[in-house]
């Protein structure tokens, strides 16, 4: 059976509020490859060519052959929100990993 390296992150900001909160950890299943088929609805892992280093958190809204349309969950940010709105398409390898659980902590 083969193990799927696991990556532990933290959430910053409201972007994708109610779905996920400001400081909340979630847990990615990071992909070995290029991934070939992302669902929509699925909450991703990003890392853009243009901003190695920085990870985002976003759900996929559309796809378009290897690129992906990507956004936050929360509306009333949309305006402000660094997404597909911002950069339009992602491409596939700047896919890092896909969302699988998550736990919530109590700010203190």
């Amino acid at each position: 059976m083969k193990k799927w390296p696991i990556h532990r992150a933290r959430i910053t900001g409201d972007s994708m509020a109610p779905t996920y909160r400001d400081s909340e950890v979630i847990w990615v299943r990071l992909f070995d490859s290029i991934p070939h088929e992302i669902r929509l609805g699925t909450v991703v892992l990003i890392e853009r060519d243009e901003q190695p280093g920085i990870l985002y958190i976003k759900r996929v809204q559309r796809s378009h052959g290897n690129s992906y349309w990507v956004e936050g969950d929360n509306q009333d940010l949309s305006a402000r929100m660094q997404d597909s709105r911002t950069w339009g398409y992602i491409q596939a390898h700047e896919i890092r990993g896909r969302a699988i659980k998550s736990k919530r902590y109590a700010l203190s």
